[in-house]
């Protein structure tokens, strides 16, 4: 490893050490606007953790071709105390500030885009509920409003058909039974 490599690795290790600590501020901010429970830590303590290790190893990987030194590791630290000195309320701040703008603008897209629709749907289901209970009601008084009429027509159908069935229907029985004899006693003749 060269002199110019060892240096691109400490410097790299440098921000590895800031980002680390940014990403904590920032988990850190995040975990207590969302109020989570308190048996939750332990586990995002590990998953922070873990992401970190795989975080520093790549870029330990990538600048020095995964060699592994103890200064590497101390100059990580020495950077991770001298952001929690120098950077660490402001980057509080900052995810403070951005989490304050996204829910402001997650209410907003709520109000504007989603409301309305919740809106509309709930008008038009009143709307459906008030058509069909009219619906309904208007069905039953003409459905007693035409019981007589109903009853009438009934009374009329009754007569034709009594009627019919004298004349026309009972003639087409008696030219059945007619037809029937005539083919009985032609096939008795066969046999």
């Amino acid at each position: 490893m060269t002199l110019a490599n060892q240096f691109v690795t400490l410097f790299s290790m440098f921000l590895c050490g800031h980002a680390l600590g940014f990403a904590f501020d920032g988990y850190r901010v995040l975990y207590h606007h969302l109020h989570l429970h308190r048996r939750y830590i332990p586990l995002f303590d590990l998953l922070y953790c873990f992401l970190s290790m795989v975080f520093v190893f790549w870029v330990l990987y990538s600048s020095a071709s995964g060699e592994v030194r103890v200064i590497f590791f101390l100059f990580i630290a020495a950077s991770g105390v001298l952001y929690f000195q120098l950077w660490s309320k402001f980057t509080i701040q900052f995810f403070t500030l951005l989490i304050k703008i996204i829910t402001f603008v997650c209410y907003w897209f709520a109000f504007i885009i989603t409301r309305p629709f919740i809106w509309m749907y709930k008008i038009f289901t009143v709307f459906f509920a008030l058509v069909t209970a009219m619906t309904i009601f208007l069905y039953k008084i003409v459905l007693q409003l035409l019981y007589p009429l109903w009853s009438l027509i009934r009374y009329i159908f009754l007569i034709c058909y009594r009627w019919l069935s004298r004349t026309y229907i009972s003639h087409w029985i008696n030219k059945l039974v007619t037809r029937l004899k005539k083919l009985w006693t032609w096939v008795k003749r066969l046999f």
